[in-house]
Formats: C-alpha cells, sequence, structure tokens
C-alpha cells in the first residue's frame, strides 16, 4: 500500500499559499495535531497475532528475559541473553569504528594516544626494568665479591702453614739434615726400600729419624695450626725430604668432629711413601719440583681421611741440595704439604648459605696447568664447587651454564680461580615478558575509549547540527541566546492524509519504520537542493530555503520548489514491503 500525503509550499514575504494533493482519490482524510500521540500507539494490543505484531514481538523476545519454569530452560535463556548482549555491544563497537575512520581527526587523535600511551608505559617498564637489573647486578656483585674476599683470606691464612714450616726446614738445622738421612733412592747410605709389596713405593726409615726430631716437628706442626687459628681447618702438615713422606702431624687422629660425626684420619700407610717412585704421585712430585710456588691439587677425596681435602705443596729450594728426577737434577730440599678440610673451609666462608639467601646460583672453577713431559703443558679448567641448582644430580662436569653472570677473579695461590654469580632467570626481571605486551593491550583498550567519547561527541555535534543551524549552535556554546529574522524566505511544509486512520492498523514499530524510511529519503533531497529542513514533528516534514543560509528570494523559492517536486515523486514510489 502506499500512504497518502498533504503536500503545501510558499513563496512570499511572510506568506504562505498552499494546496492538497493526495493518492489520486480526490478526498481529503481528517487531520490530527501532530503533537499528540496516534491512537494507534495508545491502543489495546489484544487480539494482536504475531504475525501482526512482527519486529516489536521479535526484538521483545530477544530482550527480554523471562524465566520459564525448568532450571534448563532458565540457563538456556540466561546464556541466549548474554551472546545478545555479547553481539551487541561488539557491532556498537564496530560501528564505531567506521564512524571513527570517515572522521580523520578522531581516529588520528585516537592513534596519537594510543602511540603516546604505549610508547609512555613500554618505556616506564624498560626503565623500572633495567632499574631492577641494576640492583639485581649489584647485589650480585657485591655478594661475589664479599665472598671470593673471605674465601681467598682463608685460603692465605691456611697456606701460611707452608711458609711457617718452610722457615723452620731451613733455618732448623735437625730438619735441613732430613735430605741426606734419606738420601737420593738407591745411592749409597740412603734409605732403603721396604720389602714386600711396598718395595717400590715405600722407603724404610727405621732409625733415620731420632725422636727428639718426631717431637719437636709436632710442637711446631701444632704450633702453627693454633696460632693461625686453622686447627680444625688444616687437617695435616708433612715434611717430604728428598719427595719422602718422613714426617707427618698427626700420624692418626679421631678426636676432632666435623659436622657432628667424629673425623677419622690414619696416616699411617702414608709414612716413608716414596711420592717420586710412586706411579700414582709421580706426576704431583715432577709437577711439584717445576713449580716456582705453591702448588694445589683438590677437592678430592683421600684414602687416608673420610672428608673432601685441598693439598697444597710447597717445594724447598735449597742451596747446596740436590734431586734427580728422570735424569733432571733439581736444587731441592724436597717439599712441604698441608692438607686443608675443604668442606670446613666452604662453611666457615658460607658460600652455599650466603649465595641462596640472596637467590643467587654460583659455579667456582679453577684453573690447572697440567705438566707433560712430552708435550707442552696445558690447562685443564675443573669446577670445585656450585649450586646444587646448576648441576642437579649429575657430575660437575654434566651442568646447566648461566648465560646472564658476572665473573670474579680470586687472587689466592698458583692457579686462577673465577667465582661465576648470576640468577636463574638471568639478570632481567621475569615480569618485563608479559607486562609490555599487557600494557600494549590496554593501550589500545584506552585509546579506544577516547575513540569511543569523540564518535559520541562527534554524533551528538551531527545531531544537533540537524536540529539547529552551525550558527546557532555555535552560538549557543558561547552562551548567547540566539534570535534572528529572515525578511525572504521560502517553506515547505508536508504531512500524511489519512495518517491517524492507517497508523491505527499498523503496530507501532511499523508506524516508526515507515515514517524512518521516508525521512530518510526526504533528508537526501534536502541535502540534494541546498535547503534547510528545520523539524519532523509526528508526520510532519518542514523545510526552508533562503534561510539560515540567506540568498536571492528567487533562488530560496527555486530550492524548495525542486525539492517539493522531488518529494511528490519520492511519495508516489515510495513502498513498504510490511
Amino acid at each position: 500500500r502506499r500512504p497518502p500525503y498533504t503536500t503545501s509550499t510558499g513563496l512570499s514575504n511572510g506568506s504562505m499559499a498552499g494546496y492538497r494533493s493526495d493518492s489520486g482519490e480526490g478526498s481529503p482524510s481528517r487531520r490530527f495535531s501532530p503533537r499528540s500521540a496516534p491512537p494507534s500507539i495508545a491502543a489495546s494490543t489484544e487480539g494482536e497475532t504475531p504475525a501482526s505484531r512482527g519486529i516489536w514481538d521479535r526484538y521483545i523476545q530477544r530482550s527480554t528475559f523471562v524465566p520459564s519454569s525448568t532450571g534448563t530452560g532458565d540457563n538456556y535463556a540466561l546464556l541466549a541473553l548474554l551472546a545478545a548482549a555479547f553481539q551487541d555491544f561488539f557491532q556498537e563497537l564496530g560501528r564505531k569504528a567506521v564512524v571513527a575512520t570517515r572522521h580523520r581527526d578522531i581516529w588520528l587523535t585516537s592513534l596519537f594516544c594510543m602511540v603516546l600511551l604505549m610508547c609512555t608505559s613500554v618505556g616506564t617498564l624498560w626503565a623500572w626494568s633495567a632499574s631492577s637489573t641494576g640492583v639485581k647486578r649489584l647485589v650480585a656483585r657485591d655478594k661475589a665479591e664479599e665472598i671470593t674476599t673471605l674465601l681467598s683470606h682463608e685460603l692465605d691464612v691456611a697456606l701460611v702453614s707452608l711458609v711457617a714450616m718452610k722457615d723452620w726446614v731451613k733455618f732448623q738445622p735437625a730438619f735441613r739434615n732430613l735430605s741426606r738421612q734419606v738420601g737420593q733412592r738407591g745411592l749409597p747410605g740412603s734409605a732403603p726400600p721396604e720389602t714386600g709389596e711396598r718395595a717400590a713405593t715405600h722407603r724404610n726409615l727405621t732409625g733415620r729419624l731420632d725422636n727428639g726430631i718426631v717431637e719437636l716437628f709436632h710442637a711446631i706442626a701444632s704450633d702453627i695450626r693454633l696460632t693461625t687459628g686453622m686447627k680444625d681447618m688444616v687437617l695435616s702438615i708433612q715434611l717430604a725430604p728428598m719427595g719422602v713422606k718422613a714426617l707427618i702431624d698427626p700420624v692418626a687422629d679421631s678426636s676432632t668432629r666435623f659436622n657432628g660425626l667424629p673425623l677419622i684420619q690414619d696416616n699411617t700407610e702414608d709414612l716413608g711413601r716414596d711420592l717420586v717412585h710412586d706411579p700414582a704421585f709421580a706426576g704431583i712430585a715432577t709437577a711439584t719440583l717445576r713449580a716456582s710456588g705453591i702448588l694445589t691439587t683438590g677437592p678430592l677425596p683421600l684414602s687416608t681421611i673420610n672428608v673432601e681435602a685441598y693439598v697444597a705443596r710447597l717445594p724447598i729450594n735449597l742451596p747446596g741440595e740436590k734431586m734427580i728426577v728422570e735424569g733432571v737434577a733439581y736444587e731441592c730440599w724436597g717439599w712441604i704439604t698441608v692438607v686443608i678440610n675443604w668442606q670446613k673451609l666452604v662453611d666457615v666462608v658460607g658460600m652455599y648459605s650466603r649465595f641462596e639467601r640472596e637467590g643467587l646460583l654460583f659455579e667456582l672453577r679453577r684453573t690447572d696447568r697440567i705438566m707433560q713431559n712430552d708435550a707442552a703443558d696445558k690447562n685443564q679448567v675443573r669446577v670445585i664447587a656450585g649450586s646444587p641448582e646448576l648441576f642437579g644430580s649429575g657430575e660437575w662436569g654434566e651442568k646447566q651454564t648461566l648465560a646472564d653472570n658476572h665473573t670474579f677473579t680470586l687472587n689466592t695461590t698458583d692457579h686462577e680461580w673465577l667465582m661465576t654469580v648470576g640468577y636463574t632467570g638471568g639478570f632481567t626481571v621475569a615480569w618485563i615478558a608479559w607486562s609490555v605486551p599487557l600494557f600494549c593491550v590496554v593501550s589500545i583498550v584506552f585509546s579506544y575509549l577516547i575513540m569511543y567519547a569523540l564518535v559520541n561527541r562527534k554524533e551528538h555535534e551531527q545531531l544537533l547540527y540537524k536540529m539547529m543551524p552551525r550558527k546557532a549552535i555555535a552560538q549557543l556554546k558561547k552562551g548567547q541566546s540566539v534570535v534572528e529574522k529572515y525578511d525572504n524566505v521560502s517553506v515547505y511544509f508536508s504531512d500524511i492524509i489519512g495518517f491517524t486512520s492507517m497508523a491505527g492498523e499498523m503496530t507501532p514499530i511499523q508506524v516508526m519504520a515507515m515514517l524512518n524510511d521516508l525521512y530518510t529519503q526526504f533528508d537526501e533531497l534536502v541535502d540534494k537542493y541546498k535547503v534547510y529542513k528545520v523539524e519532523t514533528i509526528g508526520d510532519a516534514y518542514m523545510v526552508l530555503g533562503g534561510a539560515p543560509n540567506v540568498c536571492p528570494p528567487p533562488e530560496g523559492a527555486e530550492k524548495v520548489a525542486m525539492f517539493a517536486l522531488a518529494a511528490i515523486n519520492t511519495v508516489r514510489n515510495f513502498r513498504k514491503e510490511d
């Protein structure tokens, strides 16, 4: 069906002349005030069928949640309602985004806000991360320096025993004469080899050492350990004139306790051991003779004691002394050996506990120089201590690597000692990995909210521009009153003939849809013919020519007339399926 309309136009100095046209039936319909509600809107809907309600009924079914009698129905209806709500929400967001793309100022502002927020948040996070990383590096460095300094000090104090004993050998004739009493193996007057299975590895020192020299040695060794405060850490002090272990203090001991257990030490089997000719110790003996200072080995397990030991040897090079090993003559009396309780040393330093309190992992390495007779010496790096997390249940060689670490050098003994410290996840803070993406998402959401607000503002402005002239809106924004007079205007006014009876036969949604579709086409004609739309009230539609954009009266009248003819043509072709 096609609704009939009444159209009137006028051209004058404030006067209006009109005519009425309908769909061809020739009889005017009853008119009603456009400001009063159509009777059909307030009418009862009793007796309406679902088909007659149409869109309005479907909207109510989609947007209203009415609990059912069963729990399953309630849950299903609630899920359907939530799904519809989310669908509407995202559709609205999409619509706002589409509107924003049509206005360069909106999307440029939103993009600028997003970039600014991202740069600010990411920059702040990276600065905070760098600060936290710096603090972690500082803590690691300070703790490593503290422990390496303490470890170097304890080792140096323990090795004082070597230097003190060396002075006794140099300046005490009874000790210096031991090299002659033992003698070079195989030479006349030297201590003979033992008999039996130990002939190749031990020398018979019976009658070579009097009780006085043995008692003096024990007294000096005990006094050195007490003076240096290393009674429990220095397990034994040994003298090896001509490479033969002649004096050991203590020979046997079980009075010392370590970690609540007796520390059992028995060096009886080592007395008289010829280190130069014993295949198990020949390499160490040769390396000691060739060393210019203290030579260390370990930590390693010893057969003479039930804890890991760190062994240090110091050759005593004296004029007039001579040792021949593998055809090479050394001006050497022999050497002094000190056996240090490595586990006790680690506990005194607090190496494991100090690092563990700070959440740090560590690795202590030592570079040993391996001397070879038929080739050049080579260096071997050995890990002698480290956090269990780095090694697990494997051996020291089967370890993980601290990729991000600090390494420090210990100034002690004859080897290069390196302490490496770090954290499981490195010095970089763990939260930086997820906080940067999170803040980027937050920046995007915040910038979208800004865009949403700007689009709402733009739509509000556009709505105002449809209601009032831009000039009037600008004056209202400034707080000014808007009163304008136009002497020459052309006015178009129309309403729908028979609208009241027609609306009584339609649902409210159908009435609104019909008016919206018709007046949307009229709005397009307004833009086309450059006239000004004053208002729509109910079924009435009103436009002006010559105001508020002032133009010559003939031009304004022409625009309104062209609009009126186009409006009549639009009505003739207007159809609604429902």
